[in-house]
């Protein structure tokens, strides 16, 4: 005489799959994890969606990987780094891995503003402020920023210095000093002219600049003033409005 004793042990079906219906003891892996059925199940009840039907015998690591191309990787547990697009590659980001560009450019802002605004003759005068200039991808990266304002230079023997100043996203600033692309009167519109090529500290996120006009002493520590503060035509420090001439222009490169 047969005796039917049943399905004594457990069977390992290998990964779940939805078109499949699935009996008591069948044993699948599913994101990562294994499970064991203890409800016989139809097509697509899976130990997600009928969770009653199933038994979590062992869970696989923390952040499982779930697409092919997946990658696994430590950082206080195991992590899931998910697969990256054709063309990129893995880079080193604050200790941990990501996809990059597998160039040491991050990325190239061109900036043009095309706004007027005007400055009067006083120390410190803010001629403008809070001008997004571009979003910051990594924490870590360097900032090469060069770029030029069409503005008016100094007459005689005043002097105005012009600062560009960038906020980060953490309201850290960094001040750029500016020069004068050639000598003459406070009347004729000058190409100002900021770069540096090693900006470190900028936070990740949104950066802003602001542009402000400022006074230096001469060999002698006398303060120099900025021109005439009483006459609205000297000290003046905009980007001009006029087709014929350049506008502000930015151009950062975010870099490792």
């Amino acid at each position: 005489m047969d005796i039917n004793l049943g399905r004594l042990g457990f069977v390992d079906r290998g990964n779940y799959s939805a078109a499949t219906a699935y009996a008591v003891r069948d044993v699948v892996t599913f994101n990562g994890n294994t499970y064991r059925c203890i409800v016989a199940t139809t097509a697509g009840q899976s130990p997600t969606s009928t969770p009653a039907s199933w038994l979590l015998m062992a869970s696989g690591p923390s952040g499982v990987m779930t697409t092919n191309g997946d990658l696994l990787y430590y950082n206080n547990g195991l992590q899931r780094l998910a697969a990256g697009s054709n063309g990129q590659a893995l880079v080193m980001t604050g200790g941990l891995p990501a996809w990059g560009t597998g160039s040491p450019i991050i990325q190239v802002v061109k900036m043009r503003d095309t706004t007027r605004r005007t400055g009067l003759g006083s120390d410190n005068t803010v001629v403008c402020s809070g001008v997004a200039l571009f979003n910051k991808q990594q924490a870590a990266s360097k900032v090469w920023l060069s770029g030029i304002v069409m503005g008016q230079g100094p007459a005689g023997n005043n002097v105005t210095v012009p600062v560009l100043t960038l906020t980060d996203s953490a309201n850290a600033t960094f001040d750029i000093i500016g020069r004068y692309g050639f000598e003459g009167s406070g009347g004729y519109a000058q190409p100002i002219h900021f770069n540096d090529p090693g900006i470190t500290g900028l936070a990740a996120g949104a950066v802003t600049w602001a542009l402000r006009q400022t006074s230096y002493s001469n060999a002698s520590n006398v303060a120099i003033s900025i021109m005439n503060p009483d006459n609205n035509d000297d000290a003046r420090w905009y980007p001009h409005g006029n087709a014929r001439e350049s506008h502000t222009t930015f151009t950062v490169i975010e870099h490792n």
